[in-house]
């Protein structure tokens, strides 16, 4: 049986500090979420970040074969989407999750954003899961403003997608709205 190792003050300060260059690289990237982009774009505008000013690493790249800085997820994909060559459209939702590992700590946290004016599925969609986190991990670890949700943790994430999935529906009625099956990454699961 593996014992939780408590850490000591200066530890708990070198993780904070991971997770704050996480959360920066999601307020760096938000100006550039707008239509017309691409999500292969935000991982290099992320990625460069990361490298560049912060000095630390992209903790997904090669996690399980992840090749990207990020998880750009678009619309009908539930988590840990590919970056590519996919065009941001006004209307589309993306979530975007970024993990940077800083003198061996790791920070990870996500946040969705709205591209423009989402539709009213889409936008039901990010209220409902917004409503689950809330349950799953109490509030005073989601932070909401106008246009976007803000995840820096959660007790139990599986169980807010339970939720959401089963109890409402949503993410089935959005999958079957845009014709595709309702499938996640294999790579990360």
């Amino acid at each position: 049986m593996r014992k939780v190792k408590l850490r000591n003050a200066a530890e708990i300060a070198q993780a904070r500090v991971a997770g704050q260059l996480a959360a920066e690289v999601l307020h760096i990237v938000a100006e550039h979420v707008k239509a017309g982009v691409t999500t292969d774009e935000l991982d290099r505008i992320c990625h460069d970040h990361i490298v560049k000013a912060q000095q630390a690493t992209p903790a997904n790249i090669g996690y399980h074969g992840f090749p990207k800085t990020i998880c750009s997820s678009v619309n009908d994909v539930i988590c840990h989407g590919i970056p590519g060559g996919q065009v941001l459209k006004d209307g589309d939702i993306i979530n975007i999750d970024v993990a940077v590992i800083k003198d061996g700590w790791y920070g990870d946290c996500s946040r969705m954003y709205f591209v423009g004016s989402p539709n009213a599925t889409a936008r039901k969609l990010v209220n409902t899961t917004y409503e689950a986190i809330k349950i799953s991990s109490g509030t005073s670890f989601v932070h909401e403003t106008e246009s976007q949700v803000i995840l820096n943790g959660s007790r139990d994430i599986s169980f807010t997608m339970d939720l959401v999935k089963k109890d409402i529906g949503l993410f089935q009625e959005v999958a079957d709205r845009a014709g595709v099956p309702l499938e996640m990454n294999p790579l990360m699961i």
